[in-house]
């Protein structure tokens, strides 16, 4: 068929799911299923190649420890476990509740890029203070999405969700606001 545009996948598959979690009981087992899943598979991705036995002594855990976590049916995860697995690792973590867009966009991404996060580098929180810096997110209230745009230089402070040190432009957040963070 020569001639035709061929047709986004990702976006058929976001209008699928948007129609499906109109649905309490779908919501909450897709939230559930994709986060067990996501995790086993960042774990997964970031043990490398490793093997689970060496992956665990990096840990501390003992290989089938380390089995459980890589598989997505179990999902006991403790926000300990969690926190040792970044610190180990020297990967940030990060836990808060946010409304389903936000879920569904930081999730969505499998690619090595997003399972498999590099470790401290000071020199990128150097790069980080001093490039200017454009925070994208969606704020608003039950439900409504208005977009904000925040541009400065360096970090941000406090955690209110006020962005007030070293920007162009002042904008107070909600906690679950940030979107994306581009550089640049």
């Amino acid at each position: 068929m020569m001639g035709h545009e061929p047709e986004d996948a990702t976006s058929h598959r976001v209008a699928s799911l948007a129609k499906k979690l109109r649905s309490k009981k779908y919501r909450d087992s897709y939230l559930s299923s994709h986060t067990r899943m996501f995790l086993a598979n960042q774990i997964a991705s970031m043990r490398g190649e490793m093997s689970q036995k060496e992956f665990g002594e990096l840990l501390g855990k003992p290989q089938p420890i380390v089995s459980r976590l890589q598989n997505p049916d179990y999902g006991k995860y403790t926000l300990q476990t969690l926190l040792d697995i970044s610190s180990k690792l020297d990967v940030a973590l990060i836990v808060r509740f946010v409304d389903y867009p936000t879920f569904m966009t930081f999730t969505n991404d499998f690619s090595d890029e997003a399972l498999r996060p590099s470790t401290f580098d000071p020199a990128q929180l150097d790069y980080l203070a001093a490039a200017p810096t454009t925070f994208h997110a969606q704020s608003g209230a039950a439900g409504e999405m208005t977009p904000t745009i925040v541009t400065g230089y360096g970090a941000f402070a406090g955690s209110t969700g006020n962005m007030s040190v070293g920007l162009h432009s002042v904008t107070s957040l909600p906690y679950a606001a940030i979107g994306r963070i581009n550089n640049g």
